[in-house]
């Protein structure tokens, strides 16, 4: 029953974060809004790393490690960068991938 309740805890973060981009989005020619989603995740043993329901292939060398996301909304791209412990100041560039926000129907 915990694993249970843990899994619903989470769907119902993803939920609510999906939520708030979409709102987001539908909200960014508002000048007040930023157009910058910032996600640090941890990549898998293959170098890979899951962002915005999409796999990206990032550095094969780089496994199990922390990076940074920086997802431009308004210039459609994301950033990737390494995080290091021994030089947290210094994110290196692992490169960058376009990326466009899927356009969704709303339905009244």
């Amino acid at each position: 029953s915990e694993k249970i309740k843990t899994k619903n805890d989470k769907d119902i973060k993803r939920k609510n974060f999906n939520e708030q981009l979409m709102n987001h989005l539908k909200n960014k020619n508002d000048t007040n809004k930023n157009n910058t989603i910032i996600f640090i995740r941890r990549t898998d043993d293959n170098g890979q790393v899951k962002i915005m329901g999409h796999l990206w292939q990032l550095d094969e060398n780089w496994t199990l490690r922390l990076i940074r996301a920086t997802v431009d909304l308004k210039n459609h791209v994301i950033h990737f960068h390494k995080l290091r412990k021994k030089e947290p100041q210094n994110h290196i560039s692992i490169g960058s991938a376009e990326y466009h926000v899927p356009i969704r129907k709303t339905y009244k």
